[in-house]
């Protein structure tokens, strides 16, 4: 009966339907959260008794009882805000308690970039590393780690000093509980993006590429997996 119904036996059907809507990764944090933080303290309330003070409430446990961080919090906050929401539109409760409950704003951190004399000790000290041009791409362009590991030959151009950001390393948990990695498109417009690059970086790629043609000779070309990967695990 839709009345009775607890907030640990929405959230579990709420989750199943997630499933549809979300990357792999993202469902997991959500079913960690409702796992973990929300249903052990709330899940026996009945959902359409849920109060906004039960949920602060819970909040308030899991800062001070739990000890849990305040931006691991306000994730618990956007999760329960979600499922919430999404029960409003199907007419199980009539507003979300989630919204009118006081919840802990995690601080925004202050980027700090490296100093020029850090940049050039970097430098330094990953020169003729396998995967230097990784890191100057890394330290020049801004690139993220799963947008690096993801990046094609196809879409550089060492001639234009251009490359897109189109992929993503993405992962997923396995049946086994193990690690599943993948590639997957960039979640938005922003994220796929035209970037152009300097000479540190174009001569970093191309002393790459000599050293990957070297090693596919190396390996022989009916046994080497040609992925068109710039920073494959052969090198």
């Amino acid at each position: 009966v839709a009345e009775k119904q607890t907030v640990a036996q929405y959230l579990e059907n709420w989750l199943d339907g997630m499933k549809m809507e979300v990357e792999p990764s993202t469902w997991w944090r959500y079913q960690n959260e409702v796992e973990k933080h929300i249903s052990p303290v709330i899940g026996k309330v009945t959902l359409s008794r849920l109060t906004a003070q039960q949920v602060t409430g819970l909040y308030s446990q899991l800062l001070e009882k739990n000890g849990l961080a305040a931006s691991t919090v306000h994730l618990t906050h956007l999760v329960l805000s979600h499922a919430l929401a999404d029960a409003v539109k199907m007419a199980l409760v009539q507003r979300n308690e989630a919204k009118l409950a006081k919840s802990p704003r995690a601080k925004a951190k202050e980027m700090q970039p490296l100093t020029e004399d850090q940049a050039n000790h970097f430098l330094d000290f990953v020169a003729g590393h396998r995967f230097e041009a990784l890191y100057v791409l890394a330290l020049t362009t801004g690139m993220r780690e799963g947008e690096l590991l993801a990046l094609h030959w196809r879409e550089v151009h060492l001639e234009q000093r251009l490359l897109r950001v189109v992929w993503n390393v993405k992962e997923k948990q396995g049946r086994d509980g193990h690690k599943i990695y993948y590639l997957g498109d960039t979640k938005t417009d922003a994220g796929t993006r035209t970037i152009q690059f300097g000479d540190l970086a174009l001569e970093a790629l191309k002393a790459h590429q000599a050293k990957q043609n070297v090693e596919k000779l190396g390996v022989g070309l009916d046994l080497w997996q040609e992925q068109d990967l710039v920073f494959s695990g052969h090198l």
